[in-house]
């Protein structure tokens, strides 16, 4: 008789895959109350991405035959999380991510051509979860985007909503994506996109796009539209990257405006902080309104503050936002 063949020894990639999903089982049902309880509990994730990333870049079979698995798709956002970026633990206790782990052209072809294919024929949870991948990439392939685009009219609010997100991460927004978006945003039952549609538009910067924003402000929105606005303006709107000239018109206009019909406590400091991104004599506009149509006495004071340094001299909007949050306090 012939002597029997010893057994294979299982791959390690896919053992160690194969391990975190079932760490991660308990790690997801882990729950916290305070900060520092949440920064404990993400360390043991951020802990794991220096091997995980190595199945990424060594091993990148196992890592399409663990990902295929349906049953492994609700631990994928994790491993993405842990494994693609590089974290931080801040001084204020919390840990915060500093940028990617890896090159663009450290990703291998193989991985992203499996993970495309994946993408294309998985579950919606599936889908969910690989849309992440384009974290890993400086600028994203044009065939990743283009898989994204095809989820823009998606009958599923959260695939909608997560393809919407990747493209605005990958600031890869084009014209005919705006268009889409500008339709979700006015007119998707579902908020979640209507929010995510919104701050993509935003995110675009363009004259055009900009223009059409604040048309929206301008439009007497209902007050769930004039939030989700607020939202996008605290999200996408950066101090120190000016407006194009041609909007600083219509933008002052607009915030003035929802300033005038009221707001709460969010969409006021949001529109602050819209109107400290103008040049100075549309930023002491929107100040003016900001004073006199505050919602609350604290943030009626904490404009004041700001508008007299403004009237005093100071143009460094960093350091009048700071002023403005601290006062409010």
């Amino acid at each position: 008789m012939g002597r029997a063949s010893a057994p294979s020894k299982p791959n390690p990639s896919t053992a160690r895959l194969t391990q975190f999903k079932k760490w991660h089982e308990d790690w997801n049902t882990e729950k916290w109350k305070t900060e520092a309880e949440y920064a404990e509990h993400l360390r043991k994730l951020v802990e794991q991405g220096a091997e995980l990333r190595q199945i990424f870049l060594k091993d990148a079979g196992a890592f399409l035959a663990f990902a295929k698995d349906p049953e492994n798709a609700s631990c994928l956002s994790s491993l993405f999380s842990a494994a693609l970026h590089q974290w931080v633990f801040q001084s204020n206790g919390q840990w915060a991510m500093t940028g990617r782990a890896f090159t663009d052209e450290d990703v291998p072809s193989l991985l992203t051509e499996g993970l495309l294919a994946i993408l294309a024929q998985g579950t919606e949870t599936q889908k969910l979860a690989l849309m992440s991948f384009g974290g890993a990439f400086e600028k994203a392939p044009e065939q990743l985007l283009t898989e994204y685009r095809r989820y823009l009219d998606d009958p599923s609010g959260q695939v909608l909503q997560t393809a919407t997100y990747a493209l605005r991460r990958a600031r890869s927004v084009t014209s005919e994506d705006l268009e889409v978006m500008k339709r979700n945003a006015e007119l998707s039952p579902d908020v979640g996109v209507r929010s995510e549609s919104f701050k993509a538009v935003a995110s675009a910067r363009t004259p055009e796009a900009l223009d059409w924003f604040f048309t929206q402000l301008l439009s007497r929105p209902d007050a769930r539209t004039t939030g989700l606005i607020a939202a996008a303006i605290r999200e996408e709107i950066y101090m120190n990257n000016p407006f194009p000239k041609e909007v600083e018109p219509r933008a002052a206009e607009a915030i003035v405006s929802a300033l005038a019909r009221g707001t709460d406590d969010y969409a006021h400091g949001s529109f602050v902080y819209a109107g400290l991104c103008l040049s100075s004599d549309h930023a002491g506009k929107v100040l003016e309104a900001a004073v006199l149509h505050a919602p609350t006495d604290a943030l009626r004071r904490a404009a004041e503050r700001i508008l007299d340094s403004f009237r005093n001299g100071e143009r460094n909007a960093s350091r009048l936002w700071s002023e403005y949050y601290k006062s409010k306090k």
